[in-house]
């Protein structure tokens, strides 16, 4: 079965949306980290430990957490999230916290629905500088950051469970 992007509405998520977020970032994890991240912590992120972090994502009166369903059988295939920085270091006044679906469902225009929705409501709130942090060894997301005009600033790394990975920023002009 073919699927479009049309065939997807991009919504703000509700309380109704924690479990399918859980899952979707568990599995989304699972996927396309597996040759990334080391198997060990990979097995730790599952959808019981997921779900406190989705409910804090749809609860925030800070972040703006956008889900794609489909039109027919509300599924949701993925997930976003926009907030403001967290990063003090980072000339930015706004961050891309998260965005994952599932595997099923990428490399088919969904992500970029997402993020398009997610950087409309970001210049509703008037902001002007947004970042991403990503893994350098996910490819394919490094380059959806740069198909949709993201500049990388720097390298850095973030420590899980004592190994250290190497990441790279990007940051939008929006």
């Amino acid at each position: 079965m073919t699927l479009s992007p049309s065939e997807f509405l991009i919504r703000k998520a509700n309380l109704d949306d924690v479990q399918a977020i859980a899952f979707i970032n568990s599995q989304s994890w699972q996927t396309t980290y597996k040759n990334i991240i080391d198997p060990s912590f990979l097995s730790t992120i599952t959808p019981e430990q997921q779900l406190p972090r989705a409910v804090r994502l749809v609860s925030s009166d800070t972040l703006y957490c956008i889900v794609a369903e489909h039109s027919r059988n509300k599924q949701i295939a993925g997930f976003a999230c926009f907030g403001n920085s967290r990063e003090p270091k980072i000339d930015a006044d706004c961050e891309l916290q998260a965005i994952y679906l599932l595997q099923a469902f990428q490399f088919k225009g969904i992500g970029k629905m997402l993020f398009n929705a997610g950087v409309s409501d970001l210049k509703k709130k008037l902001k002007t500088k947004m970042f991403v942090s990503v893994f350098d060894d996910n490819k394919s997301a490094c380059r959806f950051y740069e198909k949709m005009g993201g500049v990388q600033i720097e390298n850095d790394y973030v420590d899980l469970a004592g190994i250290k990975y190497n990441t790279s920023t990007y940051i939008w002009l929006i």
